[in-house]
């Protein structure tokens, strides 16, 4: 059969040399010249659908781009196209000399002497025909493509038949050794040690100053948030804190002014003593835990004390956003205040309560 060869100069951007695939089973393409730009092999199967990247390979056989940006060649597979083109897909500069040279396929006739007689088969019968029952290769070694093409399909029966076995409760079970094992995701470097290697950064959303971060069921997974800075943005405390006020006009000793059950411990952010601009007298004043009493001084659980607070002033510990003191399992928030003569004082706490 007589060998198809086209070419053409490509110097402008979208210029083509293309060719009808006919009879050829492969085209060889070469892109010689002095040029700034992508070459690009294409084939065309359907009129509607218009060209498309053609597979192409290098001449050993390997898979490979159907783009050149510089000189060099391709074989370009034409099976079910129409035709083949090289294409100037992205131009900058200089010229293109491109070839395509179509090779035809194999004739189904065969020449030669003859020697063999005309075979006989029965009716209904089958009949192994050239290589295809050879044997399935699964191992590194030299054979034909029908043996390694079966092997490949012993191999992935043999790995579809595990995937049911693997499979628990719908989760894919890995095993990484002799029996299944636990994959422990930790650090490094253990608490207590010298620090060293890389550390794992945490990552977190940027939110601009002013603007609300999207809001989210309870219950449900959330970002940690920092300002466009990566400045983290914190609030202290707790999600359920409550704020408790008492007014007295009397003495207190030992007063109860939060109450909690067994099993339990109050945690206090803020704590205040105000008095009142009618009062007469100074009004002396301790805050704490205890189960029945106000520590004394020099004791444990002592949070504000103030030997005389004027009228109209006050005197507190802590502004919510941190933890002024934490009381023992069942420990109440106590007060003990003077007579506030004339007048009265206020007692006030911010605080939350968690399990001992």
């Amino acid at each position: 059969m007589a060998l198809t060869t086209t070419g053409g100069s490509l110097g402008a951007a979208n210029a083509a040399v293309s060719v009808d695939v006919e009879q050829n089973s492969t085209f060889s393409g070469v892109v010689t010249g002095t040029f700034v730009g992508t070459v690009t092999f294409q084939a065309l199967y359907d009129p509607t659908e218009g060209w498309v990247s053609a597979q192409t390979f290098t001449r050993p056989g390997v898979s490979a781009a159907a783009a050149l940006t510089a000189p060099g060649n391709r074989i370009i597979n034409t099976g079910g196209a129409i035709a083949v083109r090289a294409a100037m897909t992205a131009y900058t500069s200089g010229t293109a000399v491109v070839t395509l040279a179509g090779t035809p396929a194999a004739s189904g006739a065969s020449s030669g002497g003859g020697g063999g007689g005309a075979a006989t088969i029965a009716d209904g019968a089958d009949v192994a025909q050239g290589t295809t029952t050879d044997t399935g290769i699964i191992t590194d070694t030299s054979g034909t493509v029908i043996g390694f093409l079966r092997g490949a399909i012993l191999r992935w029966n043999t790995y579809l038949t595990r995937i049911p076995a693997a499979l628990v409760s719908g989760r894919f079970d890995v095993n990484l050794g002799a029996a299944p094992a636990t994959v422990t995701a930790q650090g490094d470097v253990a608490s207590g040690s010298a620090d060293s290697g890389n550390p794992i950064k945490e990552g977190r959303a940027a939110v601009a100053h002013g603007a609300d971060p999207t809001s989210v069921a309870a219950g449900q997974r959330t970002n940690l948030y920092s300002n466009r800075h990566g400045i983290p943005f914190a609030i202290g405390g707790h999600p359920n804190v409550k704020t408790f006020a008492q007014n007295y006009t009397s003495a207190q000793t030992d007063t109860a002014l939060v109450t909690i059950a067994t099993g339990n411990k109050i945690v206090v952010t803020s704590v205040m003593v105000k008095c009142h601009t009618a009062n007469t007298v100074n009004v002396s004043a301790r805050v704490g835990f205890g189960t029945a009493n106000v520590p004394a001084y020099g004791n444990a659980g002592l949070l504000l004390t103030d030997p005389g607070i004027a009228p109209g002033s006050g005197s507190g510990r802590g502004n919510g956003a941190g933890i002024v003191g934490v009381g023992a399992d069942d420990e109440d928030l106590r007060v003990t205040v003077s007579v506030p003569t004339g007048g009265s004082v206020d007692c006030m706490a911010t605080y939350y309560v968690v399990p001992s």
